[in-house]
């Protein structure tokens, strides 16, 4: 199985008929759900992993021992997997960030400071927008009806109240002894009643098995975190430390001072959404990687509709039909949704291909009138897609070979020699790619992340390190197409 996401394929068929939830614009966003660490007083006999409505109610929306999550663990990280965000940078497409901090955090000058010293922050919800560059954070949601000793610990957004699945989270240290995971593993409960499974292992990340991911969103674009200013990974970081944001990996997304606070304050939770987007149909998918299942959903659709999902493997390229205009010009029918549910929503479990790695796909769904209400035509959000070679983690100790590469390291271990690398079912890999180095430098870890240019599978880089110096290489990570 690859070193990656490893879904569970037997889980398909209870899969097709599970919905999703989206976040829309601020001002129409229904109640957001979250989870209290164990010193709050909401957590009250219920386990601190427990997700309630922060609208007052504190309406439970799903108990931990649904995650599988031992009595009285903390769950302090969550996301529904279909948040929006780009992998290369923040401002890339337009992007919001709904977060909270804990009760150590200071903030700088803008509202979470402001919250800081006034009725206190942990228990508040702050809003950047970063449609058009860097803002200052706004409070979103003030929890000042809460007691000063709560502190928001995890996220969900914007959710009906009605369980949602797939559900993705990480534990805190203790909860990951009780649980023989690592507090950096991201674990997903992929359908109600299922067991929890491993996502994606910290070592797949690229972090250190004592880094805690204490932030998390989950979505098509792969994988933000933020981890606790005290894990390893984190201190090698000090522009993030534990208030920035990674992505796929110990590659920097964010420094702190884009979200208004400090490294040394911590990022508790994260939710990611679209601004732009209007409550009309919309459609999403989780991550798409070759041999894995992604899951494709719609929402914001009539009860008892069948969405149609077109696909075409050029760049949008908008076609008018008769009654209809399209975004893109399709080639195939990806798929027909079942009825939507009561809440607009449907979703279906659609294998990738092994040998689909580096596919460009253009997706858009197409809904079809109501019987009930006998209104027109719509179509959804044109979405652009990559499918991704797994992401690959080689540890220079094992043949590498089953995972589609191999790689050699020059003996003084100050140069990387990358030998006859391609992706499995593949030709050799050409041009630039993201690769990282995890290694040892005299004694203390760091972490390289270097573009490195491949010419028929081959490439070598140097390690900038002081001459004399003692060089350990832990692992050695490509990621192709990301």
């Amino acid at each position: 199985m690859n070193a990656s996401i490893r879904h569970t394929v037997q889980l398909a068929a209870s899969l097709v008929a599970v919905g999703f939830g989206v976040a829309h614009v601020h001002a129409q966003a229904p109640t957001a759900f979250g989870s209290f660490d164990p010193r709050s007083p909401e957590c009250g006999a219920q386990s601190p992993g427990a997700a309630v409505a922060l609208d007052g109610s504190l309406a439970v929306f799903f108990q931990a021992g649904s995650l599988g999550v031992p009595d009285f663990g903390n769950v302090d990280a969550l996301s529904t997997g279909i948040e929006l965000f780009d992998a290369a940078r923040p401002d890339a497409r337009p992007t919001a960030l709904r977060f909270s901090v804990d009760r150590r955090s200071q903030g700088a000058a803008n509202a979470v400071r402001q919250q800081v010293l006034g009725n206190g922050a942990a228990s508040d919800l702050f809003l950047l927008d970063l449609q058009s560059g860097p803002r200052q954070p706004q409070l979103d949601l003030d929890g000042s009806g809460l007691s000063p000793a709560s502190d928001l610990d995890a996220l969900l957004g914007a959710l009906p109240h009605t369980a949602r699945y797939p559900l993705f989270f990480s534990v805190d240290p203790a909860t990951a002894q009780l649980m023989h995971c690592h507090p950096a593993d991201v674990l997903w409960v992929p359908a109600p009643g299922a067991q929890p499974g491993p996502f994606l292992l910290f070592d797949e990340l690229g972090l250190d098995a004592s880094d805690d991911i204490d932030a998390l969103s989950v979505g098509p674009a792969g994988i933000l975190f933020s981890l606790t200013a005290s894990s390893p990974t984190a201190q090698l970081f000090p522009a993030l430390g534990g208030a920035g944001l990674f992505c796929n990996g110990p590659f920097p997304w964010c420094d702190a001072d884009l979200l208004g606070l400090l490294p040394s304050d911590d990022l508790d939770a994260v939710q990611c959404f679209d601004p732009s987007l209007l409550p009309l149909p919309t459609l999403t998918h989780t991550p798409m990687f070759e041999g894995e299942l992604c899951i494709v959903g719609t929402s914001g659709i009539v009860p008892g509709t069948s969405p149609w999902v077109l696909c075409s493997f050029a760049d949008p390229q908008p076609v008018s039909i008769p009654g209809l205009t399209l975004d893109i010009l399709p080639d195939f029918v990806l798929g027909i949704l079942p009825p939507a549910d009561p809440l607009g929503s449907s979703s279906m479990a659609l294998p990738i291909p092994p040998d689909a790695g580096g596919i460009e796909l253009a997706l858009q769904a197409v809904v079809p009138p109501s019987p009930a209400t006998n209104d027109s035509w719509q179509v959804t959000n044109p979405l652009e897609s990559d499918i991704r070679i797994a992401w690959v983690t080689t540890r220079l100790t094992a043949n590498a070979a089953a995972n589609g590469y191999r790689l050699t390291s020059a003996r003084g271990v100050d140069v990387v020699n990358f030998d006859n690398v391609s992706p499995a079912g593949g030709g050799p890999l050409n041009g630039p790619q993201q690769t990282m180095v995890i290694a040892t430098v005299n004694g203390q870890r760091q972490v390289f992340t270097p573009t490195v240019r491949f010419v028929g599978g081959n490439a070598t880089w140097q390690l900038p390190v002081p001459a004399g110096s003692t060089v350990v290489i832990q692992s050695v990570n490509v990621y192709p197409w990301v």
